[in-house]
């Protein structure tokens, strides 16, 4: 056996060799401003001989410190790295985001100057990724900051969370906020203790921590126009209430924290336990015990073999979801000690590797989610749609082996990503175990010792275990929410999940209030929460400077700007794969209204919130 290219050890040359050709000669064209490396990405899928002993040439340079200055791509370049991980050209708005994303002329965020003597107090409610995000960017701007916190820590739904199992099912690099990278995560879908960790490790660089006022639970909030400010209820864990007042309110409160009820009859004549997967009860026993498990969705899918390994699992279906396997594509961003090394020694590898993570988990699926009307194939929407359903329900076969026989009742009878995609753990594997069993039948209701299904059977049980969601399309719920007219969100919209917003950021009727995640901030075809919180976060910080620098006391959107956005939302989403008949998901209300999504891709919605377009905003109070 022959030994290690030259100038590397057998480790790092074993690292080199497990690249991605196409990330790496990408990375080492930037690193040296030269596009002739793009040529050994092109049709092969391992690192060759000639790219390892170019590439080790390079890296040497780099160990001594003997390479030209740090390269400043040119547009055209960029275009060319950009269609070698892409495989399509960027226009200049996506320059714009990839020199973003890359770092390359990223603008500092604005701060206060010492002209600006009024600073408007901001309090933001959550201590989640999305509320630190926000008091991150707000602190460094030079805002007086306060974040409430109903829980007893930080972390928001990491903090709630914590059954078996429960992990992030988007790849980390992608869940990462852009001003706090980790890089050295563990593997490509963290458990929840390593996201808490790392949610928590945001709070102590950015010195928030003493900013959280913990157990600190607001109940309500209503504008008081002669002052100005929010006033604010507050109720204490020992049952006490007080007000507090502040000049901007930023809900970070998020849309997965209140679980629905279980929606079972009888339930209350269960003796056994029953508990939520977001109140976990890690007191109860199930070793050996007959457990039953609603819904399957992300939590359902996680928690599901955990519990089979614990008990005798029972899973009620109440309808068939699409379940993809952990794969992400050419760069399949699995992190091991090599991947790790790459990042950590490849100049720019780790920045083209989050490039490529976010055009193949994001915007290269969107056109599997726009309705071809012209379509006549016997399931999908569109072509690409019912590639993916064929694919998927090969997946599902695989997966399942002998077990034939639940095929038919795990394949969903509509398209792909009407609702959301959820990440495969072991889910189907774990339906074919013996002694777990699927039921497909209806839950009539509940009694002293397990469920009734509608067509007579009886189903014993010692645990329920539920994991049917969350009051996702309740905007606020159960914060109660009153503006200058006195009318809270719901009145105004006619129902409590039917709540609009400009961007899911900004209401007409209340002035200095903005939402993270409000209502149709999401996109439903890959990206993260942390996209969207650094989207919003950015946008919100920009109105409030806005508002400042005019020597303005208020600021919200304008009515004319509202109706506007609203009408494009809805025209776009009648195109979009959510508005499928017949099919209920979280992403509508009850009414059948997309409520959740919004029709963009994630790069419209990154262009969309770098700034307030002209006529968005109403200042007043100067």
């Amino acid at each position: 056996m022959s030994g290690p290219a030259p100038g590397l050890s057998r480790t790092e040359e074993q690292a080199l060799l497990s690249a991605d050709p196409v990330i790496l000669s990408v990375a080492l064209a930037h690193t040296t401003n030269d596009p002739s490396w793009l040529a050994y990405g092109r049709d092969t899928r391992d690192v060759g001989p000639d790219l390892l002993a170019r590439a080790v040439r390079v890296l040497e340079k780099v160990r001594r410190n003997a390479l030209a200055e740090p390269c400043q791509p040119s547009d055209s370049l960029l275009r060319e790295l950009y269609a070698a991980v892409a495989g399509q050209d960027a226009d200049g708005g996506q320059l714009a985001r990839l020199r973003s994303d890359l770092g390359i002329d990223r603008a500092p965020d604005p701060v206060l100057g010492p002209g600006h003597r009024r600073r408007p107090t901001v309090t933001v409610i959550g201590a989640g990724l999305s509320g630190l995000c926000m008091a991150s960017k707000l602190t460094r701007a030079g805002f007086d900051v306060a974040v409430l916190e109903r829980s007893g820590g930080l972390g928001g739904v990491w903090f709630d969370n914590s059954y078996p199992g429960c992990g992030v099912d988007t790849h980390p690099f992608e869940y990462e906020l852009a001003a706090h990278r980790a890089g050295q995560w563990s593997n490509a879908f963290p458990s929840r203790d390593e996201i808490l960790r790392y949610v928590e490790s945001i709070a102590d660089q950015e010195g928030l921590r003493d900013l959280v006022h913990l157990n600190t639970r607001v109940t309500g909030a209503e504008w008081d126009a002669g002052a100005a400010q929010w006033v604010l209820e507050i109720a204490a864990l020992d049952g006490g209430r007080r007000q507090i007042r502040t000049d901007v309110l930023i809900s970070a409160v998020g849309s997965l924290n209140q679980p629905k009820p279980a929606g079972i009859a009888e339930l209350d004549q269960f003796e056994g336990a029953v508990f939520h997967t977001s109140a976990w009860e890690h007191d109860v026993p199930l070793a050996g015990r007959r457990i039953g498990l609603i819904g399957n969705g992300s939590s359902g899918i996680q928690v599901a073999r955990h519990l089979a390994d614990l008990g005798h699992l029972t899973v009620f279906q109440r309808s068939a979801a699409w379940i993809a396997p952990r794969s992400t594509g050419r760069a399949n961003g699995e992190i091991d000690e090599m991947g790790r090394w790459l990042c950590r020694n490849v100049p720019h590898y780790e920045e083209w590797l989050r490039v490529t993570l976010s055009w193949e988990l994001g915007d290269k699926n969107y056109g599997r989610l726009v309705v071809d009307q012209s379509w006549r194939g016997p399931h999908g929407i569109n072509e690409s749609n019912e590639r993916l359903r064929c694919e998927l329900v090969e997946y599902i076969r695989s997966e399942l082996g002998a077990r034939t026989d639940l095929l038919d009742r795990v394949v969903p009878d509509y398209p792909p990503y009407v609702k959301r995609m959820v990440m495969d753990n072991a889910y189907y594997r774990t339906l074919a175990r013996p002694g777990v069993r699927l039921v497909t039948e209806p839950i009539q209701r509940a009694t002293a010792t397990g469920l009734m299904t509608l067509d007579g059977g009886h189903h014993d049980l010692d645990v329920l275990v539920l994991a049917n969601g969350f009051r996702g399309t309740q905007f606020l719920w159960p914060l109660e929410l009153r503006g200058r007219s006195g009318r809270t969100p719901a009145e105004i919209a006619g129902r409590d999940d039917e709540a609009r917003a400009y961007l899911g950021i900004a209401m007409p009727e209340f002035p200095n209030f903005f939402s993270l995640h409000g209502p149709n901030s999401g996109a439903g075809h890959g990206g993260s929460a942390s996209f969207v919180a650094d989207c919003q976060s950015h946008y919100i910080l920009r109105c409030l400077l806005a508002m400042v620098e005019a020597g303005a006391r208020t600021v919200e959107c304008a009515v004319e700007a509202f109706d506007e956005y609203n009408t494009r939302l809805d025209e776009g989403l009648r195109r979009m794969v959510w508005s499928h008949d017949g099919v209920e998901s979280r992403f509508r209300s009850r009414s059948g209204r997309v409520v959740v999504n919004h029709p963009w891709t994630w790069h419209d919605y990154w262009t969309m919130t770098r700034a307030p377009a002209p006529g968005v905003l109403r200042l007043g109070g100067h």
